[in-house]
Protein backbone atom coordinates (compact mmCIF):
# COMPACT_ATOMS: atom_id res chain seq x y z
CA UNK A 1 0.00 0.00 0.00
CA UNK A 2 2.82 2.34 0.86
CA UNK A 3 4.26 2.08 -2.53
CA UNK A 4 0.91 2.79 -4.41
CA UNK A 5 0.48 6.31 -2.64
CA UNK A 6 4.37 7.50 -3.46
CA UNK A 7 3.49 6.38 -6.96
CA UNK A 8 -0.35 8.49 -7.18
CA UNK A 9 1.66 11.60 -5.19
CA UNK A 10 3.90 12.78 -8.15
CA UNK A 11 1.51 11.53 -11.00
CA UNK A 12 -1.03 13.84 -8.98
CA UNK A 13 1.59 16.77 -9.17
CA UNK A 14 2.58 16.63 -12.52
CA UNK A 15 -1.27 16.50 -13.62
CA UNK A 16 -1.83 19.59 -11.53
CA UNK A 17 0.86 21.02 -13.54
CA UNK A 18 -0.16 20.52 -16.63
CA UNK A 19 -3.49 22.11 -15.56
CA UNK A 20 -2.03 25.16 -14.64
CA UNK A 21 0.45 25.00 -17.76
CA UNK A 22 -2.64 24.56 -19.77
CA UNK A 23 -4.46 27.58 -17.78
CA UNK A 24 -1.50 29.91 -17.87
CA UNK A 25 -1.20 29.58 -21.84
CA UNK A 26 -4.47 30.07 -22.51
CA UNK A 27 -4.47 32.89 -20.23
CA UNK A 28 -1.63 34.29 -22.52
CA UNK A 29 -3.52 33.03 -25.63
CA UNK A 30 -5.99 35.80 -24.33
CA UNK A 31 -4.22 38.49 -23.47
CA UNK A 32 -2.56 37.95 -27.06
CA UNK A 33 -5.67 38.51 -28.63
CA UNK A 34 -6.32 41.54 -26.51
CA UNK A 35 -2.96 43.33 -27.81
CA UNK A 36 -3.94 42.48 -31.59
CA UNK A 37 -7.00 44.42 -31.08
CA UNK A 38 -5.82 47.29 -29.33
CA UNK A 39 -2.73 47.88 -31.66
CA UNK A 40 -5.81 47.27 -34.43
CA UNK A 41 -7.94 50.29 -32.72
CA UNK A 42 -4.71 52.69 -32.58
CA UNK A 43 -3.77 51.84 -36.16
CA UNK A 44 -7.19 52.43 -37.10
CA UNK A 45 -7.89 55.73 -34.90
CA UNK A 46 -4.76 57.09 -36.31
CA UNK A 47 -5.34 56.59 -40.21
CA UNK A 48 -9.52 58.07 -39.16
CA UNK A 49 -6.94 61.45 -38.16
CA UNK A 50 -4.31 61.26 -40.97
CA UNK A 51 -7.45 61.21 -43.65
CA UNK A 52 -9.74 63.86 -41.73
CA UNK A 53 -6.93 65.90 -41.96
CA UNK A 54 -5.69 65.17 -45.19
CA UNK A 55 -2.38 64.23 -43.83
CA UNK A 56 -0.15 61.53 -44.95
CA UNK A 57 2.74 59.40 -42.93
CA UNK A 58 5.10 60.29 -45.02
CA UNK A 59 4.25 63.97 -44.54
CA UNK A 60 4.19 63.50 -41.16
CA UNK A 61 7.73 61.83 -40.94
CA UNK A 62 9.21 64.55 -43.14
CA UNK A 63 7.46 66.96 -40.32
CA UNK A 64 9.12 65.40 -37.86
CA UNK A 65 11.79 63.48 -38.76
CA UNK A 66 10.69 60.04 -38.24
CA UNK A 67 10.84 57.10 -40.38
CA UNK A 68 7.73 56.42 -42.69
CA UNK A 69 7.56 52.68 -41.91
CA UNK A 70 7.13 53.41 -38.50
CA UNK A 71 3.90 54.94 -39.64
CA UNK A 72 2.84 52.40 -41.93
CA UNK A 73 3.16 50.00 -39.34
CA UNK A 74 1.07 51.57 -36.83
CA UNK A 75 -1.46 52.60 -39.28
CA UNK A 76 -1.55 48.75 -40.14
CA UNK A 77 -2.03 47.59 -36.36
CA UNK A 78 0.99 46.09 -36.81
CA UNK A 79 3.27 47.92 -34.28
CA UNK A 80 1.93 50.01 -30.96
CA UNK A 81 3.34 53.81 -31.38
CA UNK A 82 6.34 54.75 -28.73
CA UNK A 83 5.96 57.47 -26.38
CA UNK A 84 8.52 59.65 -28.67
CA UNK A 85 6.31 58.90 -31.58
CA UNK A 86 3.19 59.78 -29.47
CA UNK A 87 4.81 63.17 -28.77
CA UNK A 88 5.51 63.65 -32.39
CA UNK A 89 2.25 62.78 -33.91
CA UNK A 90 0.56 64.61 -31.47
CA UNK A 91 2.88 67.86 -32.50
CA UNK A 92 1.29 67.35 -36.17
CA UNK A 93 -2.47 66.93 -34.45
CA UNK A 94 -2.38 69.27 -31.60
CA UNK A 95 -6.19 68.62 -30.74
CA UNK A 96 -5.82 64.78 -30.85
CA UNK A 97 -6.71 63.76 -27.55
CA UNK A 98 -4.38 60.99 -26.67
CA UNK A 99 -7.07 59.38 -24.31
CA UNK A 100 -9.66 58.73 -27.57
CA UNK A 101 -6.33 57.84 -29.47
CA UNK A 102 -4.52 55.53 -26.91
CA UNK A 103 -7.38 54.45 -24.61
CA UNK A 104 -10.47 54.50 -26.18
CA UNK A 105 -11.78 57.26 -24.14
CA UNK A 106 -13.44 60.85 -24.54
CA UNK A 107 -13.74 62.14 -28.02
CA UNK A 108 -11.26 62.50 -30.88
CA UNK A 109 -11.03 66.03 -30.56
CA UNK A 110 -9.87 67.77 -27.52
CA UNK A 111 -12.54 70.31 -27.23
CA UNK A 112 -14.72 68.98 -24.13
CA UNK A 113 -17.80 68.84 -23.56
CA UNK A 114 -18.09 72.03 -20.67
CA UNK A 115 -16.17 73.93 -23.62
CA UNK A 116 -19.05 72.88 -26.10
CA UNK A 117 -21.76 74.03 -23.05
CA UNK A 118 -20.29 77.19 -22.94
CA UNK A 119 -20.14 77.96 -26.23
CA UNK A 120 -23.70 76.68 -26.90
CA UNK A 121 -24.56 79.20 -24.04
CA UNK A 122 -22.62 82.48 -25.65
CA UNK A 123 -24.80 81.48 -28.96
CA UNK A 124 -28.18 81.40 -27.42
CA UNK A 125 -27.22 85.02 -25.82
CA UNK A 126 -26.06 86.37 -28.74
CA UNK A 127 -28.80 84.88 -30.83
CA UNK A 128 -31.08 86.37 -28.05
CA UNK A 129 -29.34 89.79 -28.50
CA UNK A 130 -29.98 89.72 -32.33
CA UNK A 131 -33.72 88.46 -32.09
CA UNK A 132 -34.09 91.72 -29.43
CA UNK A 133 -32.41 94.12 -31.81
CA UNK A 134 -34.54 92.76 -34.90
CA UNK A 135 -37.72 93.36 -32.75
CA UNK A 136 -36.94 96.88 -31.95
CA UNK A 137 -36.37 98.07 -35.26
CA UNK A 138 -39.31 96.37 -36.52
CA UNK A 139 -41.03 98.57 -33.91
CA UNK A 140 -39.36 101.24 -34.99
CA UNK A 141 -40.09 100.59 -38.67
CA UNK A 142 -43.80 100.55 -37.72
CA UNK A 143 -44.10 103.97 -35.82
CA UNK A 144 -42.41 105.72 -38.79
CA UNK A 145 -44.61 104.29 -41.36
CA UNK A 146 -48.20 106.37 -41.39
Amino acid sequence: MKNRYVIRIPYLVAKKMSQDMHQDQKAAEELDEQRVKIVRKIGQKLEEQLSTRNLSANRIAKTTGMKPETLYRIRDGSQLPSCETIIKVKQMIPNLDLNWWLFDQGDSNLQSSEALKAENEYLKTEIEKYRKMVIEISRLIEKSVP
